[in-house]
């Protein structure tokens, strides 16, 4: 039986957040039907320069920023792109796959919970202070 070669893929997540923890654990736990594939996980603003120091046969990647989205918007590398909302990147036209949360559903679901819990004397939704889109979505 002849092993397969490795597959370099590049994650570029920011596990200073819980939510990315949460996604690397699951993501982990996904890829143990590959054990060929090797990880390396960067930053989100450090992807770029990761991928010019060791080339790697894939990148998935989250938070994207436009410097970021204008490198590799021309490149053929294989792209999963997390929750971003950048433009630049959106005109890519292949071998791009695109993974969003259902922000809206995320904050109903939220508020039903809350509702569940009967009366209190305060309760709220603290938006995130950057204006991101997603919270805007989970406010509404």
């Amino acid at each position: 039986m002849k092993v397969p070669s490795p597959v370099k893929i590049l994650l570029a997540i920011r596990l200073s957040h819980a939510s990315w923890r949460d996604f690397l654990s699951g993501f982990l736990g996904a890829i143990r039907r590959f054990p060929h594939w090797e990880l390396r996980i960067v930053d989100p603003a450090d992807a770029a320069r990761a991928l010019e120091e060791e080339p790697a046969d894939g990148l998935i990647i989250g938070d994207i920023d436009n410097n970021t989205a204008d490198i590799l918007v021309n490149r053929n590398l294989p792209l999963v792109v997390v929750g971003s909302q950048s433009t630049v990147i959106s005109n890519r036209k292949s071998n791009i796959v695109f993974l969003h949360n259902d922000d809206e559903d995320i904050g109903r679901k939220g508020a039903e919970i809350v509702q569940t819990l009967g009366i209190r004397n305060s309760c709220g939704f603290v938006p995130h202070p950057e204006e991101t889109h997603w919270s805007n979505l989970r406010a509404k």
